[in-house]
């Protein structure tokens, strides 16, 4: 990969970052609003749904606070998962379980993409998972008296290692299965669903109705991942356990808040997807060096 094209992927990355994060703000705030109620950080109807969101999040911190959060996710979660999937490509991933074509099985196909592709999501969320946790902590605060208790991403380290390496290491590592799990389902649902939907659909709204079912049907762990990343140090519960504790108190729905969101920012990102690959494809035209 040239350098421009490098540049130019991540920069389409970053912008992406950058434009949907209000909506990723939004959906962690409704994913853990429970959590942030038992920190006694907020009221049980400080909101509802995403409309009271947004506008108890405009009347309390300004417009701006739906940024918060969004600097550190560039730097300590879009960069180093970019990087890393450039230094460990699919394709390698790929070799480890020899190779599998649609005319031998398709299920066997798909197992065969699915395992690959989850393989090199593990090896890289070993990686990136305590540096995107500092972001996701950031993204998920919300200001008490005017102010967030994590400033910056130093505050959420020296917290979750405040009672020793051992609980730091297994804080910043929380919500790993889940974050696997949901890999796995968006990665079997999009290759079904890509194979489900005609290709005679409109090619710039086909890659729409291929997301959104994986979006959706991923979901429930990526709400998940967020709370059980919320709890405090001393609550040793596993993603697993937590999932069957949030099923008994508050039903399936609760692993579907935001989903409106989730949707919508599928939409715009596929979109931005839409318009950064035509930049790229224009780029590797005309093999412009703009550095």
């Amino acid at each position: 990969m040239s350098l421009e094209i490098f540049i130019s992927q991540f920069a389409s990355s970053a912008i992406h970052s950058v434009l949907v994060h209000p909506l990723e703000r939004l959906r962690g705030l409704l994913a853990v609003k429970n959590e942030l109620v038992a920190e006694e950080r907020l009221q049980d109807d400080t909101f509802i749904g995403p409309f009271d969101c947004v506008l108890w999040q405009i009347h309390t911190a300004g417009a701006a606070s739906l940024s918060h959060g969004s600097l550190e996710t560039i730097v300590l979660s879009t960069l180093p998962s970019f990087l890393l999937n450039s230094l460990i490509p699919r394709r390698a991933t790929m070799q480890w379980f020899g190779f599998a074509s649609k005319q031998q099985g398709y299920f066997r196909w798909l197992a065969w993409t699915v395992l690959s592709g989850a393989t090199q999501s593990f090896l890289r969320l070993l990686v990136t998972l305590p540096f995107s946790h500092a972001a996701v902590k950031m993204t998920h605060d919300v200001q008490v008296n005017g102010q967030y208790m994590f400033a910056n991403p130093g505050v959420v380290y020296r917290r979750a290692f405040a009672e020793g390496t051992v609980n730091g290491i297994f804080q910043v590592y929380r919500g790993l299965s889940a974050a696997l799990l949901g890999v796995i389902t968006y990665r079997a649902t999009y290759f079904m669903a890509g194979d489900l939907i005609p290709k005679s659909i409109d090619a710039r709204v086909r890659p729409l109705l291929v997301l959104l079912p994986a979006c959706v049907l991923s979901l429930p762990f990526d709400v998940v991942r967020r709370r059980v990343m919320q709890l405090p140090v001393a609550d040793r519960r596993s993603a697993v356990t937590y999932a069957c504790d949030v099923y008994e108190n508050e039903g399936a729905a609760a692993f579907f808040a935001g989903w409106e969101l989730a949707v919508l920012q599928t939409a715009v990102g596929s979109g931005l997807y839409a318009f950064a690959t035509h930049i790229v494809s224009i780029v590797k035209e005309t093999g412009a060096a703009w550095i």
